[in-house]
């Protein structure tokens, strides 16, 4: 995702501002709980490289409202509301698990 991380450098945003919750508490601080079970039994099945996978297709699925952000306030914004802008979550393991987003050991 090239031009979204050129829009974050020019922003003075660092995606570990966001991963490092992420990554720690297993999104449980960013879902809900049948939410949280469908992203588990993807990362407990696939491994914990799902991790990578998935915050790779939650940037992929933000991309287009993350670059209307002119701040990193904006950008934070959107993080802290992530919920809200991805809505459709059955699709979000599926999503995750493309060839694009495979990550490897």
């Amino acid at each position: 995702m090239p031009k979204l991380s050129k829009h974050f450098e020019s922003c003075q945003f660092e995606p570990s501002i966001s991963t490092l919750q992420w990554f720690t508490c297993l999104f449980a601080y960013n879902f809900q709980f049948e939410v949280l079970q469908k992203l588990w039994d993807v990362i407990f099945i696939k491994g914990t490289k799902m991790l990578f996978s998935i915050t790779l297709a939650i940037f992929d699925l933000l991309e287009p409202k993350l670059l209307e952000c002119e701040s990193i306030q904006e950008i934070v914004r959107i993080m802290d509301a992530l919920p809200t802008f991805i809505t459709d979550i059955d699709k979000l393991p599926i999503y995750c698990s493309q060839l694009k987003y495979k990550v490897s050991n």
